[in-house]
């Protein structure tokens, strides 16, 4: 899913796509954000799509800096070690 998005024209599949992450992967679901960040390079990419300026949008950096926020804010629960 992140190739896909990150070769995606449409600002608006752009948008949706984040959601879709951003809705995964928030609150508690800490398998999946331990393989988001660990496996995947997912803080590299949302550092990438924040530096992105061409193919970003208001709505597009808000949902990344939510998410990051939500990463952030659970950071303790994520890596037990």
């Amino acid at each position: 899913m992140l190739a896909k998005f990150c070769t995606e024209d449409k600002i608006e599949n752009r948008e949706a796509a984040m959601g879709a992450i951003s809705s995964f992967l928030r609150a508690d679901n800490f398998n999946s954000k331990r393989e988001f960040i660990g496996k995947m390079g997912g803080l590299q990419f949302l550092a990438q799509t924040l530096n992105d300026k061409q193919n970003a949008s208001v709505r597009l950096t808000k949902k990344v800096t939510i998410l990051m926020y939500d990463l952030a804010l659970n950071d303790e629960s994520i890596f037990e070690d």
